[in-house]
Order: structure tokens, then sequence, then C-alpha cells
């Protein structure tokens, strides 16, 4: 095996390996990572090559409190944002490899041990990664602790008549009723819609005393998602009033729900039932595959066995398959 490695960014060579990757989805993509460095988290990147053509990607978000954007509104340490570097999300593990490959616990290996010289990872107080397996290689003088973690996925490859009848009973009744509630469903892609849907998870985020995004770093990433037709922003209204929005983030035909909101009208009319019913219809209809509606609980409360409740509960009444992930920290002894 006559693999080699490159640090320097190649967004030609990234997408290669996205383009032949089943596991690619737009947490692995340039677009994504892209963004995050404009709004302050820089990404470490390795490639790797077998005779000159990339067959693998390996890219980290770097999380630092100082000159963090969101450094200002912290009140207390979010784990999260300790100094550290972050491998992979609750939406794929890392790295991406292309499906031809097959020695793929070796190349994960090499690749680790290759990414851990540089200095900025080096540095790294913290190294959280989601992988199938430990990478021994990295850890060596830090502590490694194994975390379980989960994720929820509708398999959109079902006929819809049968993924309706897989939802619980109160959320079939759910949506019945809210199809007698004069909602309106729809993309809306607009400045407008955006403004409205902050405006509803800013009054919510503060509602659960949890952090607030800054409206400048959401919009930001709106607009380059909607440029690169990365994301849709999903509108639900009654008598033209916005009261529910769900944030649909896509890449080939694998869709994330990343971010909701709704107001007490929305739960009223059970709006976000039906919001979430005509998203799937859609995605199906266009020939989408997978629908990953994340986690059931925060990440804070990864490894605390947290109640499931609120939108956890919601996405369990869709019955969607409740994947079990590995989430490793790495931390300095």
């Amino acid at each position: 095996m006559s693999t080699t490695f490159r640090t320097d960014v190649n967004i030609e060579d990234w997408e290669y390996v996205l383009a032949h990757s089943k596991d690619a989805n737009f947490f692995h993509t340039p677009l994504y990572y892209m963004t995050q460095q404009d709004i302050g988290h820089p990404c470490v990147y390795l490639c790797a090559y077998e005779h000159g053509q990339p067959i693998a990607v390996l890219v980290g978000e770097v999380y630092a409190e100082r000159g963090h954007p969101l450094k200002s509104l912290l009140k207390f340490r979010v784990p999260w944002l300790s100094t550290g570097i972050e491998f992979g999300t609750r939406s794929g593990n890392a790295p991406v490899i292309i499906d031809s490959v097959r020695h793929r616990k070796t190349l994960c290996r090499m690749m680790f041990t290759e990414i851990m010289k540089l200095p900025r990872v080096t540095r790294a107080l913290k190294i959280i990664l989601y992988a199938d397996n430990a990478i021994s290689l990295v850890s060596g003088k830090r502590q490694c602790t194994d975390q379980q973690d989960i994720t929820t996925l509708i398999d959109l490859q079902q006929p819809l008549d049968s993924l309706f009848m897989s939802f619980n009973k109160k959320c079939r009744t759910a949506i019945r009723y809210a199809e007698k509630q004069s909602l309106a469903i729809a993309i809306d892609n607009s400045d407008n819609a955006f403004i409205s849907f902050y405006a509803l998870y800013e009054k919510r985020m503060h509602a659960k005393g949890a952090q607030v995004l800054p409206f400048k770093a959401l919009r930001h990433k709106f607009l380059k998602y909607r440029e690169h037709d990365g994301a849709d922003m999903w509108i639900a209204r009654r008598n033209s009033e916005i009261i529910a929005a769900a944030w649909i983030w896509k890449f080939k035909r694998k869709i994330n729900w990343v971010y909701g909101a709704s107001n007490d009208v929305a739960f009223k009319t059970a709006a976000n039932n039906l919001l979430q019913w005509r998203i799937i219809q859609h995605y199906k209809t266009l020939g989408h595959t997978e629908y990953n509606l994340w986690g059931l609980f925060p990440i804070s409360l990864i490894g605390h066995k947290p109640n499931i409740q609120g939108y956890g509960k919601f996405k369990l009444s869709f019955n969607p398959e409740v994947r079990k992930l590995a989430r490793y920290i790495y931390e300095r002894a």
C-alpha cells in the first residue's frame, strides 16, 4: 500500500472523495467547514492518496474560547467550547473514505497518526472523535473517555404509506388534526423567512435558558448555504403568521434537520407534526434516501443518561431508527 498525505486544502480532491463515499453527508463538505471558518472555527485538513488518487479526507473543526464568536455570551464554561478539535459529528464519523477502499481501519489509524503531527492538533487540550473504533495512536499521553451518543434516522426509501403508518398513533392523529387548521407549509429561503425563524429560535432558547447562537453567525450560514443550494428553510404559516420553522441542510441524497423553532400557536395546531410530514414527503419525492433528525438530547448531556423530553420525544413519535454512536474524548493526562 503506497499511501501519501497532504495537509494543504484541495477542494477538488476533497469533493472527489465525498462523491465516491456513501457515508458522506453535509457535515463532511467544504461548504460546511469553510463556512465554519468564516464564523471563527478554523479547520485542520488531511487528504490521503494512493497512486496519486484521493481516497480519504479527515477534517477537524477547532474550538477555542479565545476569539470565539460566542465568548462574549458565555456566563459559564461550556465543554464543547473548550480549546479542542472535533472530528466527525452526530451526522457521520471521521474520516470519510471512498467506498472501494478495503483497508479502512489501517487507513484510519494512519490518517490520525499523520494529522497528530500538526502543531494545532498537538497543542489541543481536547480531541473529540466520532468514529467506528477508538484510535489508540491518537491517545499517546492522553486519557481516552468512551461516551455513547445517539442519532435518529428515517429511511426515506420506504413507501410513503408505510412511513406514515410507522409513526406512532399520537403523531398520526396530530398530523390529521393539523391538516384541518388552515396551515400553509412551504420552503421559503427569503431573508424575511430567516429573520422570522431566528426570532422564534431566540425566544425558544431564552425560554429554555439555553445558549443562543448569534444572529450574524446563523445568518452568514443561511446566506452561504442558500447561495450553494445547501439548505432549505421550511416555514409553517397560519393566517400569514409564521408559527414554525425547520432548517434542513442537504447533501447528495441525505438531509439533516439541524434547527427548528415554533411558538404556542404551532403547539396548539400541531404544526410541527405536519411540517415534518411535508418535509418527508417533499424530499422523498425528490429521491432523497435518508433523513437525519440528530440526537434526542443536547450534546452537553452526553454521558449523563438524561430523560428524553421535548424535541427528543417529538422525534421518537416518528419512529426513527435510533442509532448508537461512539464518541471518544481524548484529554491531556
